[in-house]
């Protein structure tokens, strides 16, 4: 058993998305910058399990609907051509062209609505 000094070392920063309060299925997602350094093709989001690094069961979202990357220590989004598109602060996002995304973002995946966060170091919203 470890104890709270211990288990907080083994956290570490990353990035949290996450559904509405009031939405009807919710939704959170969290990506490790571990993860995400290691990740060569990036970190894919998508409903099909066998397709997808992270899923999501809503119809509005595609088998393959999108990936994230780090570059220059920096996350990017990028469409991976989509049925109903990505949006990013309802900017429609060109597919396979990716874009940079900060904490406070909002990210639309088909109708879909996540927030985008930032988790400190002990795996909390920030």
């Amino acid at each position: 058993m470890l104890d709270g000094k211990d288990a907080r070392q083994l956290l570490e920063g990353g990035w949290c998305l996450r559904s509405d309060r009031g939405a009807a299925i919710p939704i959170r997602l969290v990506i490790g910058d571990t993860e995400l350094a290691r990740a060569h093709l990036g970190v894919v989001v998508g409903r099909h399990p066998a397709l997808c690094d992270r899923t999501i069961d809503e119809i509005t979202v595609s088998r393959r609907h999108c990936r994230f990357s780090t570059r220059e220590e920096r996350l990017y989004v990028e469409d991976l051509n989509s049925l109903n598109g990505t949006r990013l602060d309802e900017a429609e996002l060109a597919p396979f062209d990716p874009t940079p995304v900060r904490a406070g973002q909002t990210l639309s995946l088909g109708r879909l609505v996540l927030a985008i966060g930032r988790l400190d170091g002990e795996g909390r919203d920030g």
